[in-house]
């Protein structure tokens, strides 16, 4: 089964050279199949290099975009402890 995506003529015209560039280098014709399996795994162990270029939030956070994110901060009106932080996530308080 296969399924189509949608990428720009730019991305297409960069998938064909990568795979005739691959073709030309290996001796052996490699399908964009093939070719889109590989990147996908090569992908799947650089995930976070990918994630970060995709994001559009930037480590470190500017001063505007810091203020930003406070600005979605609200008080609930509920009071919290350390230790019940801890249990809800690492399910049991941690000692310290």
């Amino acid at each position: 089964m296969s399924t189509s995506i949608k990428i720009s003529q730019r991305d297409k015209e960069k998938l064909d050279k990568l795979q005739a560039l691959i073709t030309l280098e290996s001796g052996e014709k490699v399908s964009q199949q093939d070719l889109m399996s590989a990147l996908l795994e090569m992908a799947f162990t650089r995930k976070e290099e990918i994630t970060k270029r995709l994001s559009e939030v930037r480590i470190p956070l500017t001063d505007e975009e810091y203020q930003r994110i406070l600005e979605y901060i609200t008080d609930w009106g509920i009071e919290t402890k350390s230790e019940d932080i801890d249990k809800y996530l690492y399910g049991k308080a941690r000692k310290r």
